[in-house]
C-alpha cells in the first residue's frame, strides 16, 4: 500500500514545495499530474467497480463495436495476461460478453452489453468531473493548448516514430 494521498488526506510533507531538480523536469511533472489524475479517477469510478483501464476497454467497444480481445488490448497497450484479467472482471460485472471468434477458435470477440453501455456513460460523466477538477487552474485556451501538446506527444510516442524517445539512454 503506497502513501500517495493525492486528492485527499494531505500531510505537512504534501504542502512542502518540491525541489527544483524535480519541478524543472517536464517528465516528472507529467508523471506526478498523471498519478494524481489517475488516483482521483479511480476514486470516482470505485462505485462502478471499474478502473481507468476498464473504461478504456468499454470506450473502444462503444466506439468501434464488437472487436477481438487481442486487438483491443493492442490498441490500449495492455499486455495479454493483464487484458485477460481486465476482461474477466468486466465479464463478471455483466458489462462485456466474450465469445469465441467463429473464424479463429483460439481468439475471443468482445461485445459491449446494455449494462456496459450504461456504465460507460456514467463513467464518462464521472471522468469529466475529475478532469474539470484537475484542470480547474487553467483557462479554456490553456486547456486547449495542453490537450494539443499532449495529443501530439502521445501520437508520436504511440506511433513508433518516437521509438528513440522510448530508450533515450541507448541512443548516445
Amino acid at each position: 500500500m503506497g502513501t500517495d494521498t493525492a486528492g485527499g488526506g494531505e500531510t505537512e510533507a504534501h504542502r512542502r514545495p518540491l525541489p527544483p531538480v524535480l519541478t524543472s523536469r517536464s517528465g516528472f511533472l507529467l508523471s506526478m499530474v498523471g498519478r494524481i489524475s489517475r488516483n482521483l479517477t479511480e476514486r470516482a469510478l470505485a462505485d462502478l467497480s471499474i478502473k481507468p483501464h476498464h473504461y478504456g476497454i468499454l470506450a473502444i467497444l462503444d466506439t468501434e463495436g464488437p472487436a477481438p480481445q487481442h486487438s483491443v488490448g493492442e490498441q490500449l497497450r495492455i499486455d495479454k495476461s493483464s487484458m485477460t484479467v481486465f476482461v474477466d472482471h468486466l465479464e463478471a460485472l455483466g458489462l462485456v460478453e466474450r465469445r469465441r471468434n467463429p473464424s479463429n477458435r483460439r481468439a475471443y470477440e468482445l461485445t459491449l452489453t446494455d449494462a456496459g453501455r450504461a456504465t460507460f456513460a456514467r463513467a464518462g460523466s464521472l471522468i469529466e468531473a475529475v478532469e474539470e477538477a484537475v484542470l480547474s487552474g487553467l483557462g479554456a485556451p490553456e486547456r486547449s493548448q495542453l490537450h494539443g501538446l499532449l495529443s501530439r506527444l502521445s501520437s508520436r510516442l504511440l506511433s513508433g516514430s518516437g521509438a528513440a524517445a522510448a530508450r533515450p539512454w541507448e541512443s548516445s
